[in-house]
């Protein structure tokens, strides 16, 4: 994992700037539906979107506008651990269990995982070039609970060979 990012607070602006960059003009999804990082610290990564770009026909959140808000919520905290630029982030795997619906601003938090989940993600990267994440992303209708995301997040780094 990136320590620096982790262990000083100061650097989490202009990581969540950077990071909002490249999601931007990688992923233009990000743009139509105008997700931004409300936080990022030692605990936990928050991303935001407006509802009215990512309602659906019954004036709430659409259910792919809140999926995508998660995948990316849980991306964003793989690609701080992995860290290189080099190193390559993809969801494996997902779901999603929908509880209630979303009347305002979509909300996706997704906690740092515990230590020994971060030190055996570090440890598969140096050691074969690739590592997974098992991270869950909670949505949000103002304070009350959503939505329940899983997702498996793999880090491939870029060896530069085949």
């Amino acid at each position: 994992m990136n320590n620096d990012i982790v262990s000083q607070p100061a650097k989490f602006s202009r990581e969540s700037r950077l990071m909002e960059q490249w999601w931007r003009e990688g992923i233009p999804l990000v743009a139509a539906m105008d997700a931004r990082i409300e936080k990022l610290d030692d605990q936990e990564l928050i991303v935001c979107a407006p509802l009215a770009p990512n309602r659906n026909h019954m004036a709430t959140a659409f259910g792919g506008s809140l999926l995508a808000l998660a995948t990316l919520t849980g991306w964003g905290i793989a690609k701080l651990m992995a860290g290189e630029t080099a190193t390559h982030v993809v969801i494996q795997r997902s779901q999603m269990k929908f509880l209630r619906p979303v009347n305002g601003q979509l909300r996706a938090r997704c906690r740092w995982p515990d230590d020994k989940e971060r030190e055996r993600f570090d440890k598969s990267l140096a050691r074969k070039n690739r590592a997974r994440i098992d991270l869950e992303i909670t949505l949000f209708s103002d304070t009350a609970v959503a939505a329940e995301f899983s997702g498996r997040f793999a880090a491939l780094r870029d060896t530069g060979y085949g």
